[in-house]
């Protein structure tokens, strides 16, 4: 020890113990300059990869942006102008439809949660949503595969496992088929959107469904995934309660979707029909969900609806040529609308979880020391 510094040999930590001082800040006296450099390096270095992060993340975002924007502009060039002429607009409508879907959407947030089990306990539902809602947006890509793979790569950067998420994926997916043809079940005493012959086929569709679900052959499925794949705790096959809250949610999605395009009808179309608009979304959710598996499920999905909406307009028109038209036009302004509406709720929650964030640094700042608040501003 010596006389000169008082408190040890090591000018640096003589510094931080004195001043709680960094490397750096000192006035001169007991400062070690290979120190101070490295220091400022540092600083520069972590100041530097955070803004190329940002300017990475903001790239992306206005990618995204720019894609969705293109499908939309690109759907609406292919409207007819037979088909345009029969509509109109009433935002009040468009916004009590928006309301119902934002609450749908905050309902399939509540339900992916209790899906998804303990793996997703440490997310909040805004951060369950957000994911959900982003990797939502990849329906404007070709291909049915991209939304599931969205949602498996955002939840691994969360720390959720593949197995966990590919498991809830599949609960999903089956829960919203059976949601699907129970909900057109019920409208079908009042619209005729399929001929009787249909009946046997999708309720052998629907046995089949129900069946995956079991306990025993679900539980040998996941077993079976999880000596193959899996790096956690082997997720367990749902009990038939769980199953049916599950059901019940997403049955409660798509009623309220329903009543949205239902909505949507009456705002732009020249005619509406409640069990219609109910009978056809959910036979159209079911087709697509269900058969998940075949190619081009979006194809399946946007010309079933075209199908099953062109005799509601041909009673109205008189004109079959035009009410195809304008089942046509629907069905696009449809999946124009549903892209906005995931834009806008995409859109929000990233930025209330960025507010957040903030918020809960500065937070943490508050409560530590002066001292230690500079240095966590320095290392990023």
């Amino acid at each position: 020890m010596t006389a000169e510094h008082g408190v040890g040999d090591d000018p640096v930590r003589s510094g931080q113990e004195a001043g709680g001082a960094v490397p750096g800040s000192g006035s001169g006296r007991g400062r070690n300059p290979i120190a101070a450099a490295g220091g400022r390096v540092a600083a520069t270095l972590a100041s530097t990869s955070r803004v190329s992060t940002r300017i990475l993340l903001a790239s992306a975002l206005a990618m995204l942006v720019g894609l969705v924007l293109w499908r939309l502009a690109h759907d609406w060039r292919a409207l007819p102008a037979e088909a345009l002429a029969a509509f109109h607009l009433d935002l009040g409508l468009l916004a009590l439809a928006f309301g119902l879907q934002t609450l749908g959407w905050i309902l399939v947030g509540l339900t992916w949660r209790a899906i998804l089990g303990p793996e997703g306990a440490g997310l909040s539902l805004l951060r369950h949503l957000q994911i959900h809602t982003l990797a939502g947006l990849a329906q404007v890509v070709p291909g049915s595969v991209w939304a599931p793979l969205g949602r498996l790569a955002l939840y691994r950067r969360a720390g959720v496992g593949a197995l966990a998420v590919s498991t809830g994926l599949v609960i999903e997916l089956t829960l919203l088929g059976l949601a699907g043809l129970m909900l057109y079940g019920l409208s079908a005493p009042f619209v005729p959107v399929l001929p009787p012959g249909w009946a046997p086929w999708l309720g052998g569709l629907a046995l089949l469904a129900a069946g995956l679900l079991h306990p025993r052959p679900f539980g040998a499925i996941l077993g079976l995934a999880w000596r193959r794949f899996g790096q956690g705790p082997m997720p367990r096959a749902p009990r038939t309660g769980q199953l049916a809250r599950w059901f019940a949610g997403e049955l409660g999605v798509l009623g309220l979707s329903g009543c949205a395009l239902w909505l949507l009808m009456r705002a732009i179309s020249p005619a509406a029909s409640l069990p219609w608009a109910m009978g056809v979304w959910g036979l159209t959710v079911a087709l697509a969900n269900l058969l998940a598996w075949l190619p081009a499920t979006s194809l399946l999905k946007d010309g079933g609806m075209v199908a099953l909406l062109t005799p509601l307009y041909a009673g109205v028109l008189q004109e079959p040529g035009s009410a195809l038209l304008v089942a046509l036009g629907l069905t696009l302004a449809w999946r124009i609308w549903s892209l906005a509406v995931l834009l806008c709720w995409a859109a929000g929650s990233s930025v209330i979880l960025r507010l957040r964030g903030e918020a809960e640094r500065e937070r943490a700042r508050a409560a530590i020391g002066p001292s230690e608040a500079a240095l966590e501003v320095r290392r990023g």
